[in-house]
């Protein structure tokens, strides 16, 4: 029998899944590499046991994953698919597979396939992952179901098992990035600051067209912003989203990119244009590392990066957007599944339904119920159109999520009706910081958020440290219909450097008044392992954060009264009324003896800081 015509098959089947697009990120290479790191690490890999280089039928890589390989061996007969022993790698499949495995996960993850058959009907395929340095292993999806066809790279890397900590990196790398994204925006594209997240989000959807990726380049510089607007238009139209005015708002968001003059004039500096030069950037900076980094708010996190560069506070935008490992803590400790709805009402780029999202994915347990969270369980609500369309863009850009996300305000009688009629039981919120209008506190967006949750729903929301602490007639009026069921005091700087206020997370049970003799719950939460570096950002450069979260949701599912210094962690629980300052620092036994003069200096700064942006 013919291993070409197994080989054949192959190549079809690659085919299929986009591994032979053109200007692709992905190299498939055949029974040799051009790369000097897995040639060396093939060296000794002979089948026969004699000193040699061996390598398997298909070796692919791909720019977006540097750390994986893919590799595919092939046979004909399907008598010689595997041994029992597997480990005769000259006459058996899966056994050769495994023996190439062992050598090049030395320092790659290696997603191996081994084919087995002359025709697509009797073909036999096993696959198997193993991560550098481990054991091999059945590669196996959500469901435990081994996986016995090919898929998309990004989809075998995904089952497979993307490092986090590699997605940090990636991320760090286009972040740095943005910097000079920033400039060249501001300096040939001239964009406004809502523009610029903006344009980054709407070049990234239509490079999701294949057309488009491929023939952007053939075309004059004034022809390309009106390419580039009808490409998104398509793929804002196989998106599915069901509103049709939704299509209309998130289109008029990006009319006044395709109109820019820079972008349909000549360019002394770039000959194809700023525009294209722009989609350039994107396309070879960003685009590729979509699937790598799909856990973040990659579209929130240059709209962070950018309001850094614009010179001006972040805060004063009114929008603060929230940490992914706050929004990823929150979603953990509602301990949401399939079976949960959850809301956010004024939801900015989608972090906190990102977060949700990912949750909820982790416990699914079969196709029905990811197509349950993707199409019924996330609900979401933004006022500002153009953020409301980089949220949806957000999930397009995932392949879902962006059902039931509604553009107007929340506060709106009808669009309220249309979000209780979903019937959410949690609600996360980050409201919009330092409203002037007394009718936008803070506090407002909690009662609104808690009459949309089903009866004994929980809301957690992200609140400004002095809506809990001074007296308000929204204190007494959350009290009188909802219970206030813990506090926990967060970082100072938890959002950076230019953002001054001091923030809580505070937790809210829907529709059960606040009885008189419950003992709230309150935390000392202000170490998350994470701090400063220079070019870098608050990150949590040790790795800290995992232990610190699993000692505060801990503390919070059981109540936990944790002795404990101003430094560290502490908790108690105590009976409040609206007159009382929701927060543990003024019942806290502060101990006094080990403050030296920097520390009090310190605080008395951040304090000076904090009552001036109050």
């Amino acid at each position: 029998m013919s291993e070409r015509k197994t080989e054949k098959i192959v190549r079809d089947l690659l085919l299929q899944n986009n591994y032979f697009e053109k200007d692709s990120i992905i190299k498939v290479e055949e029974q040799t590499s051009d790369f000097t790191n897995i040639k060396k690490l093939l060296q000794g890999a002979s089948k026969s046991g004699k000193k040699g280089k061996g390598y398997p039928e298909f070796i692919i890589t791909s720019k977006a994953f540097p750390q994986f390989l893919i590799i595919i061996e092939c046979k004909p007969n399907l008598k010689f698919h595997e041994s029992k022993t597997l480990d005769k790698p000259k006459d058996y499949n899966v056994d050769g597979l495994i023996h190439y495995s062992k050598f090049l996960s030395k320092a790659f993850n290696v997603i191996s396939f081994a084919v087995t058959g002359t025709t697509k009907k009797n073909l036999l395929i096993s696959s198997f992952v193993q991560k550098k340095g481990k054991s091999i292993q059945p590669l196996k999806n959500s469901l435990n179901k081994i996986i016995q066809n090919f898929l998309p790279f990004d989809e075998l890397v995904d089952i497979a098992g993307y490092d986090e900590d590699e997605a940090k990196l990636k991320l760090v790398d286009i972040l740095s990035f943005s910097r000079s994204l920033h400039e060249f925006l501001r300096d040939y594209g001239k964009l406004s600051e809502q523009q610029k997240p903006l344009s980054i989000c709407g070049i990234l959807i239509a490079l999701k067209n294949e057309n488009f990726r491929h023939n952007y380049r053939k075309l004059n510089f004034k022809k390309i912003p009106k390419f580039w607007f009808a490409s998104l238009k398509k793929e804002i139209e196989n998106a599915n989203i069901p509103n049709v005015k939704k299509k209309e708002i998130i289109l008029n968001s990006f009319l006044s990119i395709r109109d820019n003059p820079a972008f349909i004039r000549p360019s002394k500096k770039f000959s194809g244009g700023v525009f294209y030069q722009l989609i350039n950037l994107i396309k070879d900076n960003v685009f590729p590392y979509i699937q790598v980094l799909k856990n973040y708010d990659l579209i929130g996190q240059f709209y962070n990066e950018f309001l850094k560069y614009s010179g001006g506070d972040q805060q004063s935008f009114g929008i603060v957007l929230t940490p992914k490992h706050i929004t990823e803590f929150c979603a953990e400790i509602l301990n949401l599944d399939h079976s949960t709805k959850v809301i956010d009402t004024c939801c900015g780029t989608g972090g906190f339904l990102i977060a949700a999202m990912q949750e909820m994915k982790k416990k699914a347990n079969s196709k029905e119920e990811l197509k349950k969270i993707l199409s019924q369980n996330l609900i979401g609500c933004e006022d500002m159109p153009d953020m409301f369309t980089l949220s949806v863009g957000n999930m397009i850009l995932r392949g879902d999520g962006k059902s039931n996300l509604y553009q107007g305000d929340s506060f709106d009688t009808n669009i309220k009706k249309s979000l209780k009629s979903h019937k959410p039981k949690y609600g996360l919120i980050n409201p919009p910081f330092s409203q002037k209008d007394e009718d936008l506190h803070e506090l407002s967006y909690v009662l609104n958020m808690l009459e949309i949750l089903e009866p004994e729903g929980v809301g957690i929301v992200i609140l400004p440290m002095g809506r809990v602490t001074n007296p308000s007639d929204y204190k007494n009026e959350i009290l009188k219909n909802h219970t206030l069921l813990a506090v926990m005091s967060l970082p100072n700087q938890l959002f950076g450097t230019k953002v001054g206020t001091v923030t809580c997370l505070a937790f809210f049970k829907a529709h059960k008044p606040h009885p008189d003799n419950f003992e709230t719950w309150f935390g000392y939460c202000k170490d998350d392992g994470f701090y400063i570096k220079r070019h870098r950002g608050r990150n949590d450069f040790d790795n800290k954060w995992n232990s610190i979260k699993k000692k505060w949701i801990n503390a919070y599912i059981n109540r936990k009264v944790v002795k404990g210094s101003t430094k560290t962690f502490s908790s108690l629980t105590k009976r409040i009324t609206a007159n009382d300052e929701w927060c543990i620092e003024p019942y806290m036994d502060t101990d006094y003896s080990n403050i030296n003069e920097e520390e009090f200096s310190q605080v008395i700064k951040e304090f000076i800081k904090y009552k001036i942006n109050e």
